[in-house]
């Protein structure tokens, strides 16, 4: 031991680091998350509602988005989960409800929600917004929203309320 150098004691700290640093990567719920929220169709046949999520990840909105999903997993639902930088590329009279959940930006809301919204106006009663902002008040006018800050011990109470209004759309009952 008398030739433990201080070189040996840096590359021993900065070793146990990297392990400490892929472990709680890899065994993170954020990362738990992003991998099971990729995107694209989680059912594919004739069933009877068809629902369109667009979203930020966020480990908030991804927490909604889980118990989104997992409410219709044992209904007749197909759901479509894409980032909302895709919205562009989807023919939303396809579905019988569209969630959008996305984080408020530079008082505004980001430029492919904005440019959804105004393209399908008409479309406003199947459309169920959850927008996330700093203060929890910001959302789009004219939209109905459902706003609120990311505060991890609200998402039961977000998800609820969100699944509420997608049961209506979808005529799903408990």
């Amino acid at each position: 031991m008398k030739n433990w150098t201080f070189t040996h004691t840096l590359v021993a700290i900065i070793s146990m680091l990297g392990t400490l640093f892929l472990l709680v990567h890899l065994y993170s719920p954020e990362g738990y998350l992003k991998d099971t929220l990729k995107t694209g169709t989680l059912r594919s046949s004739n069933l009877s509602g068809k629902l369109l999520i667009a979203k930020q990840g966020s480990p908030f909105k991804d927490s909604i988005v889980v118990q989104v999903v997992h409410r219709y997993s044992s209904h007749p639902v197909e759901i479509t989960l894409l980032d909302i930088t895709a919205l562009k590329s989807i023919d939303p009279f396809n579905f019988d409800a569209i969630f959008l959940i996305y984080r408020w930006e530079a008082r505004n809301p980001p430029e492919a929600i904005q440019a959804f919204v105004k393209q399908h106006v008409k479309l406003k009663s199947k459309i169920v917004v959850l927008t996330t902002s700093w203060n929890g008040l910001e959302k789009m006018e004219g939209l109905d929203a459902i706003t609120g800050a990311s505060i991890g011990s609200d998402v039961s109470m977000f998800s609820d309320n969100i699944i509420k209004e997608l049961d209506r759309l979808l005529y799903v009952e408990n």
